[in-house]
């Protein structure tokens, strides 16, 4: 039995056909899969958003280009920044990280991403990273 303290192994995969997700792992039918880990750097202009982080009916960084990828991806896409900013305020260097499966090459994830998100957002590289990234 899993408890929080415990880690999670290849044994606790259930054997059946549900899907369970380990940090960036899927298991499906008791088989382990990676998923794909991106590291981004994105840099913006915070004048017209009202921070880096996600909220609920209003306009951020992070929701413009989790908008962006998730549609590149075909399939929803969610960020995990390694610090924020507050409302107004301008990056030139943040890294985030994202999972995903969909089949993209590095140029795809960054022509198509910057295509669809304001001027004032600009991913500026992207790689495949590590799963512990």
């Amino acid at each position: 039995m899993w408890t929080k303290t415990s880690p999670i192994t290849e044994l606790d995969i259930p054997k059946t056909p549900s899907v369970l997700a380990i940090g960036n792992k899927i298991a499906w039918k008791g088989i382990k899969h990676r998923v794909p880990t991106y590291a981004i750097g994105i840099e913006y202009d915070g004048t017209d958003f009202h921070g880096w982080q996600r909220q609920t009916n209003q306009n951020t960084v992070q929701g413009e280009l989790e908008k962006a990828l998730s549609q590149v991806a075909d399939s929803e896409v969610l960020l995990f920044a390694a610090g924020r900013t507050d409302a107004g305020v301008h990056s030139m260097g943040q890294v985030a990280s994202f999972y995903s499966e969909s089949n993209r090459d590095l140029g795809q994830w960054l022509r198509g991403s910057n295509s669809l998100t304001p001027q004032s957002i600009n991913l500026t590289w992207i790689v495949e990273v590590e799963d512990t990234f």
